[in-house]
This record gives structure tokens, C-alpha cells and sequence, in this order.
């Protein structure tokens, strides 16, 4: 017997009995996500096991719209949630999931619902099934926040270029963020976070998808918007971050924008991500937080320079090929014998060449991958500076480090780690801080300075 021939009919007949058990086990087994079941015709729901353990309810079987949970849906999406259960019952929008948030704790988390109708012998819908997919713990949804991380973003990017550059990107950085962290501690400051997210969703009702970003940025994808559109839309963003309230206390947020409208000859990821970066830090060092849309300030001449800087971005985030490091003396100005040296970073991979960081550095301290990357140059300079240590007493190298990697919370103990797994001396190594730097917290710095003395 081929399983071709075999009786369909017959399958389902002898499992007949065992088919509420079935379902049960299919849904016990999903780690994400929840089902119901609803009987269109008397209203009665059933609710999987997990589904009731999460939503905090007494019973598997409710009457629909007596239900009643331990878990409050956001007061702003009440009417969204609504509306989405009933557009399914009647048949509408069937193919398209809807969400909205609900309550966890001192937080909110996103949950998707998508629904399948099924439908009597006489065509007439009998029972809807809808699947709640939990965003709260899902492997590329940010805690703090309830969003979706890069790897979402990504493959949103890819679609708009699939598409043959349809669709834009709205880029904010939370501008001086470190020094909230100062004032209020790491705790408060992710309630910060989660009320900026918080916030954009209420203001775009709908109308893009919110992502975030490592630190305080985030970014808004929206399949079809124009330039006045996005304008006015950032323009209330920066007035509602303005009057920031958390837990009764007002904490202003100044914020910085780039944007990029896709155009058919966006051809890779990297290169778009690089692009946003660079309107974002054009807004915030030389347009004082406007919005900056990259297309209005780069034209078509400089496009190889964002493609070669697209392909670097790609390297920094993939075992760091291509990336090198050269050493320049530092002699004692005294006796001229050389005390130490300077790390300089180069990139070098064919068919382009090498190419020096004046070139790519300036996208790189904005974007996520300085962090990582910087800790490569730290972990490699300090491999090699003990191989001149027999040879001069007291050698040292200077490493450059920039605000972005400064300002993460992990940066004191990723040195003191790669200090340990190297086998340095803590004397063996010179942070530089950079340029911008300065734009950082006086406070802030003056802590990071007395750590590493110490």
C-alpha cells in the first residue's frame, strides 16, 4: 500500500477518538505562541493550556466576551484589538495578523493574532481559530522593550529592496542617554526606554513598525509615507519625547533623526543600514537634531563611497575580515628611545584595496558593530604589545575608543576581561578617547576616567 492510496478518510476515522488530545499536545508543544478555538455558533471558546497560563484564566471553556483575564490589554489598543477579532469573525482580513499590547508585570508586550476561518458542510463559517503569538519572549524581541530587534529589521530592509526599492526608514537616537543613565541608574533608565517605544507605538497607530536598536535608538520602517508625512510624524515624536514622564518624574528627551526613502538601485542591506547612520549622525553633530533624509544630502557621486562602506559594515559583523592593525611609534621625547606605540586600524580586502579609517570610522562609531569591533582591536593590540615587553621595559600601547563604545554599561568589564584573557598589564594599556567623546556626559566621564585610573 502506498501512502498515495491510502484512504483519508480511514486515517481520520481511526483517530478519531483521540483528536481533542491531539489538538491539545500541538498546542502544548508550541513555545511562542497560543491558540483559541471559537464555536460561532453558541460563542464558546476553548483555550489551550499554555494560553490559559498565560492570560490568567480559571477555565479552558468561555462565553465570547465574558472572558476574563489576569493580563489587561493597553488602553490604547483596546479599540484595535476589538475591531481586529471582529473584521476575522466576519470573514474580513484574513490573511493579515493584527496586534496589540498586554500587560506583564511593570511592562507591556506585544502580541500577534492571526486567524483561520473554517466553515460548515454548508459553507456558512462555524469555528474561527487564532493563533497569539508572544513577542514577550521571542529570541528577536528586545526585553525592555517589546520590540523587534536587527535581525527583524534586516529582513524587513531586504523585502523593501525585494520590491524594487519601495518603503522608508526613520532612524531616532536618544541624544545624550548616558547621562541618564548616570542620574537614574540602569534600572530606571530601561523604564525610560520601554516608555520612548511605548510612546512611538501610540503615536504611529499603525501606520509603521517600530524597531529597536542596541542603546537608545530605534527605528520605524513604513511601507508608504512622503516626505511631508514623515516630517510631521517626526516632528511630533520630538514634541512628545519632549514631555517624557516616567513614574512621576519628567525627563525630557532630546532626539535626533535620519531617514532614507529605498530607490531601485539600493541593492544590499549593509549599505542601506550605513546610509540611515550616517543621516542620523549628520542630524545630530551638524543639524542640531532636525531631520535629515540622506536622499536630499548625498547624490549619486558619492554612492561607490556608501557601497565599499556598506561592505566594511558587513565584515565588522562577521568575524572582522579584512580588518588589521599597524602600529605607530611613540618615542620619549627626552632620550628618543621608543617608549610605546599607537594602534591604528586598517582595512584591506581585494578588489578594494586598503582602506584607512578616515574613510569608514565615522559610520562605524554610530552604528551597534564599534562595540565588538573595538574589543577585537583591544584584544589584538594587547596580544601584541606583549611581544615587545622583554624588550622594553615599561612598553605600552594607545588604543582610540569611542563615545559609542564608552557609554555601553558593559565597556569597564569587557576591558578588564580582555586585560585578564591576554595576560596584559593594566599599565601596558592607554585608552584615547575620541573626538566626540566630549559630547558625552562631564559626569559621566569624569566616572569612566576614575575607574580606569584606579
Amino acid at each position: 500500500m502506498s501512502i498515495n492510496t491510502y484512504d483519508e478518510q480511514k486515517f481520520w476515522e481511526e483517530v478519531d477518538i483521540l483528536f481533542p488530545d491531539i489538538v491539545k499536545a500541538i498546542t502544548s508543544l508550541a513555545k511562542k505562541s497560543y491558540i483559541s478555538i471559537t464555536n460561532l455558533r453558541n460563542g464558546v471558546t476553548w483555550w489551550s493550556e499554555k494560553a490559559m497560563e498565560y492570560f490568567g484564566m480559571q477555565e479552558n471553556y468561555t462565553i465570547r466576551g465574558q472572558e476574563k483575564s489576569k493580563r489587561s490589554i493597553h488602553p490604547d489598543d483596546l479599540e484595535d484589538f476589538r475591531r481586529g477579532f471582529l473584521e476575522r469573525v466576519a470573514g474580513k482580513n484574513m490573511d493579515e495578523p493584527w496586534e496589540y499590547r498586554v500587560r506583564d508585570g511593570s511592562t507591556y508586550i506585544r502580541i500577534s493574532a492571526r486567524a483561520k476561518m473554517l466553515n460548515d458542510k454548508d459553507g456558512k463559517p462555524f469555528v474561527i481559530v487564532i493563533r497569539y503569538n508572544n513577542y514577550g519572549i521571542s529570541d528577536e524581541v528586545d526585553a525592555t522593550t517589546g520590540l523587534h530587534t536587527e535581525p527583524a529589521l534586516d529582513r524587513e530592509i531586504m523585502e523593501f529592496l525585494e520590491e524594487s526599492g519601495q518603503g522608508a526608514l526613520l532612524k531616532i537616537g536618544l541624544d545624550q542617554f548616558s547621562h541618564i543613565n548616570v542620574m537614574y541608574g540602569a534600572a530606571f533608565s530601561d523604564k525610560i526606554l520601554n516608555c520612548a517605544a511605548q510612546e512611538l507605538l501610540r503615536l504611529l497607530k499603525g501606520k509603521g513598525y517600530v524597531y529597536r536598536l542596541s542603546g537608545a535608538k530605534f527605528v520605524i520602517s513604513f511601507k508608504k509615507v512622503s516626505k511631508a508625512e514623515l516630517q510631521q510624524i517626526y516632528n511630533e515624536i520630538v514634541e512628545a519625547f519632549e514631555n517624557t514622564e516616567v513614574e512621576g518624574k519628567k525627563i525630557p528627551l532630546k532626539v535626533s533623526a535620519g531617514a532614507i526613502f529605498m530607490e531601485p538601485y539600493m541593492k544590499e542591506t549593509n549599505a542601506v543600514r550605513s546610509r540611515l547612520t550616517y543621516a542620523l549622525s549628520h542630524s545630530r553633530l551638524e543639524h542640531h537634531g532636525e531631520l535629515v533624509i540622506f536622499n536630499d544630502e548625498v547624490c549619486g557621486s558619492d554612492e561607490n563611497q556608501f557601497e565599499l562602506i556598506g561592505v566594511i559594515h558587513q565584515c565588522a559583523t562577521h568575524n572582522f575580515e579584512g580588518f588589521r592593525m599597524f602600529y605607530q611609534p611613540i618615542a620619549d621625547t627626552k632620550t628618543g628611545k621608543i617608549r610605546g606605540m599607537e594602534a591604528l586600524l586598517r582595512w584591506e580586502l581585494e578588489p578594494y584595496g586598503m582602506v584607512s579609517p578616515g574613510v569608514f570610522m565615522e559610520w562605524l562609531e554610530q552604528d551597534p558593530c564599534i562595540f565588538d569591533l573595538g574589543n577585537w582591536i583591544l584584544r589584538t593590540a594587547l596580544t601584541d604589545v606583549q611581544k615587545l615587553r622583554k624588550e622594553t621595559e615599561g612598553f605600552f600601547v594607545n588604543v582610540n575608543v569611542a563615545a559609542a563604545q564608552l557609554e555601553r554599561r558593559e565597556f569597564r568589564s569587557a576591558v578588564m576581561n580582555i586585560l585578564k584573557e591576554t595576560g596584559a598589564r593594566p599599565e601596558e594599556l592607554c585608552l584615547e578617547l575620541t573626538e566626540r567623546c566630549r559630547d558625552l556626559d562631564i559626569h559621566f566621564l569624569r566616572g569612566e576616567v576614575e575607574f580606569f585610573h584606579s
